[in-house]
C-alpha cells in the first residue's frame, strides 16, 4: 500500500522531471546494519520475514536505507529543533505505546557495536528484594550481608538469626555449604545485578562487560 503511494506521488505534477534518487525509512525495532533485516521488531507482524530494503529496492530500483525510527528522530531534533542544536552529548528519549532511546556522544550519533544502542525499552520491573534495596543502583557485598541479615532474623533456626551483623566471609561459606537462605539471597541479588547490566547494555550495546571486585567471592551461584 506504500509502495503504491509513493508511486501515485512520483506522478504529481510537482514531481515531473524529478527523479527518484532514494527511499530512506524510519522503523520500530532492532535493525541489522549490514543489510537491514529485522532482529527484533514486536511491533511488526512477522518481523522476521520481513526485509524492507529488499521489498522497495526491487519495487522502485534505487538505494533504500532502513533505521531505527528513535535514531532518525534524534537526527531530525539535531538539525530542526532548538534545544540540542549545540549539544554534544545527547541522551534522547521517544516514550509513546512503547519506548526507545538514541544517543549522541562527542557529536556522532552512537550504534554501539552491533548497531543496536540505545534500547531503553528493555529496562525490567525488579522483583522486590527488600525496601531499601529496591532502588535503581548497583548492589554491593555490603548489600548481600545486609540483605542476608534481615532474611536471617526472620528465622530462628538460621545460624545467623538475631544478629547485628553478618560478615560477607560468612554468607560465602553458608552459600559454599548449600544454606537454602542465603542461597536465595545471592540468587536474587544476581538476577537483581544481572537486569541492571542488561539494561545498561542494552543501552550502550556493548561488545564486552566485566565484573570485578570480592563479589565473585560468591562463585557460580553469583555467575551464572
Amino acid at each position: 500500500e506504500i509502495g503504491e503511494k509513493i508511486k501515485r506521488m512520483l506522478q504529481l505534477d510537482c514531481c515531473e522531471g524529478k527523479k527518484l534518487l532514494n527511499i530512506t525509512i524510519a522503523s520500530p525495532g532492532k535493525i541489522n546494519p549490514t543489510d537491514y533485516s529485522y532482529v527484533y521488531a514486536p511491533r511488526i507482524k512477522d518481523y522476521s520475514k520481513t526485509n524492507l530494503h529488499d521489498f522497495y529496492k526491487k519495487m522502485f530500483g534505487v538505494h533504500v536505507y532502513v533505521y531505527n525510527d528513535v535514531n532518525i528522530g534524534l537526527i531530525g531534533e539535531r538539525k530542526y529543533g532548538k534545544s540540542i542544536d549545540n549539544a554534544k552529548n545527547v541522551f534522547f528519549v521517544h516514550i509513546d505505546i512503547t519506548a526507545g532511546s538514541a544517543l549522541i556522544l562527542n557529536n556522532r550519533l552512537y550504534y554501539g557495536a552491533n548497531g543496536f544502542a540505545g534500547e531503553i525499552n528493555s529496562f525490567n520491573d525488579f522483583d522486590n528484594i527488600s525496601t531499601d534495596l529496591n532502588n535503581w543502583r548497583f548492589l554491593t557485598i555490603t548489600d548481600v550481608c545486609v540483605e542476608t541479615r534481615e532474611q536471617a532474623n526472620r528465622d530462628p533456626s538460621h545460624p545467623l538469626f538475631n544478629r547485628e551483623q553478618v560478615k560477607f566471609e560468612e554468607v560465602c561459606d553458608l552459600l559454599e555449604s548449600g544454606d537454602p537462605l542465603v542461597t536465595r539471597v545471592v540468587e536474587k541479588i544476581a538476577k537483581y545485578e544481572a537486569l541492571q547490566l542488561l539494561c545498561v547494555n542494552n543501552i550502550l550495546d556493548l561488545d564486552d562487560l566485566v565484573i570485578e571486585g570480592k563479589i565473585l567471592l560468591l562463585g557460580d551461584k553469583f555467575k551464572q
